[in-house]
């Protein structure tokens, strides 16, 4: 036996109109019902996607050329981040009022979770076994000497990592672009 075949294969299937309207408003209202349900991921899932397909270039050719330099750049800004945090959770404590009293009780209590340093730790920070003005006096003391030594150093290292890397834009030389055609990574 053979199969009949339809004379023109890129036709619709045999539906009326009424059938096709009903099969497109149905596919729009189950994808208008899921940007409704999804809206609040919508604007960052997007702009993850197009910073995502914009950066992979850059990211490419910059882990390709300086993997470890890359890499450490990444983590240093992370270390800057978390000490920029620190910055802010010692200052938002330094008024010292009932909020400041029961968010240093709440991060102390915190710090007792650490394994095997952690009720030490908890201990050193508040000054003494209750809260108190020893704990206002080790939080000013973090605030004002311990993270801006930290982050001068932090930086610091950064900015000799980035020097001793020959910076981030130099004008291009002849022999500094022969020298990318020789190893393969020219960053055009």
């Amino acid at each position: 036996m053979t199969n009949p075949e339809p004379s023109n294969l890129s036709d619709s299937p045999q539906w009326g109109s009424t059938t096709k309207l009903v099969v497109g408003l149905t596919f729009v209202a189950i994808i208008a019902a899921l940007l409704v349900r999804f809206q609040a991921l919508l604007g960052p899932l997007i702009l993850a996607f197009m910073l995502t397909y914009l950066l992979h270039p850059v990211v490419k050719s910059l882990s390709n050329a300086t993997p470890l330099s890359w890499r450490m750049a990444v983590n240093l800004v992370f270390i800057v981040l978390v000490i920029v945090l620190a910055f802010n959770f010692t200052g938002y404590l330094l008024p010292w009022d009932q909020l400041a009293y029961w968010a240093s009780t709440v991060s102390t209590s915190l710090l007792g979770y650490v394994p095997y340093i952690g009720q030490e730790l908890s201990r050193f920070i508040m000054g003494g076994a209750i809260i108190g003005q020893g704990t206002l006096r080790n939080f000013y003391a973090i605030h004002v000497a311990a993270l801006p030594i930290l982050m001068i150093v932090t930086l610091g290292y950064h900015f000799w990592k980035i020097r001793k890397n020959g910076g981030i834009s130099q004008p291009e030389s002849e022999e500094r672009i022969q020298k990318e055609k020789r190893k393969g990574c020219s960053f055009r």
